[in-house]
């Protein structure tokens, strides 16, 4: 696929403050990301999700770190938000949870 393309603007979603309580970090395997257009993708669908703190995604490696609002979203939510993504830019983004 030609990725020359397919630029892409990182949203910032920075928060201030201490880490809220119920706040979880989830770790992601997430398959599909050829460039880093795709990991920026992947980063900025996680951080739309309401309750989602901070993401980052390291292409090299195909994980997510993601810190979260436990009381706000579910893990299940964050694998869906990157195969969503996936679909929406014609990609083939799928992510698991590895902790």
């Amino acid at each position: 696929m030609d990725h020359t393309n397919c630029h892409v603007d990182m949203i910032d979603k920075p928060f201030e403050g201490e880490v809220p309580e119920g706040a979880t970090q989830a770790q992601l395997a997430v398959s599909g990301m050829g460039c880093p257009n795709c990991a920026a993708r992947v980063h900025n669908a996680l951080l739309q999700l309401e309750g989602v703190l901070n993401a980052e995604v390291l292409l090299e490696s195909g994980t997510a770190l993601v810190l979260y609002n436990s009381q706000k979203v579910e893990p299940h939510a964050l694998m869906q938000a990157v195969e969503l993504m996936g679909i929406q830019s014609n990609h083939n983004y799928q992510a698991q949870l590895i902790s």
